[in-house]
């Protein structure tokens, strides 16, 4: 005989669904087909109930999804925001563009994600160069440890 118990789920203040599997946001989204829940793991995933297609990233899991880099997914509102506005307390928060799921590439015509996204790892706000391409007129802008942008440097500049 199988005893089912049944959970109602309210997030007042914070919302953390620590040590959901996949399985269990299968259970949970079928009966609350449009929740929004963040990914107990990392900061820039969540689970959205109302989506059907499983993203690139993750073709196994039909409800995970990821902010755009460099946003992060808030517990508090439950979506994704500007990174300087979400604490992500136990969660992983990934700084570098080519942690985030959607930028990773595993295919044989891949090009390494540092050399188009550097890391800002160590490097201060503002202009620096380009800390995959030493040497050269490249530069990276930089942002409390997150890329904003690559360029190449005017070099005629006075």
């Amino acid at each position: 005989q199988m005893r089912f118990t049944c959970v109602l789920l309210f997030c007042l203040g914070d919302c953390i669904a620590f040590g959901i599997s996949s399985i269990s946001v299968d259970k949970i989204c079928e009966g609350n087909p449009t929740l929004t829940l963040p990914h107990d793991d990392e900061c820039q995933l969540y689970y959205d109930c109302s989506a059907l297609d499983p993203p690139s990233f993750s073709p196994n899991t039909k409800y995970v999804r990821e902010c755009k880099y460099p946003q992060l997914f808030s517990t508090k509102s439950l979506k994704c925001e500007d990174f300087y506005s979400v604490v992500c307390g136990s969660r992983t928060e990934f700084k570098q563009k080519c942690d985030y799921r959607a930028e990773q590439c595993n295919g044989p015509n891949c090009i390494n994600c540092l050399m188009e996204n550097p890391s800002c790892e160590g490097y201060g706000d503002g202009e620096n160069h380009h800390s995959s391409k030493p040497g050269s007129p490249w530069r990276m802008e930089c942002y409390k440890g997150r890329l904003i942008g690559t360029f190449l440097a005017d070099l005629n500049q006075d």
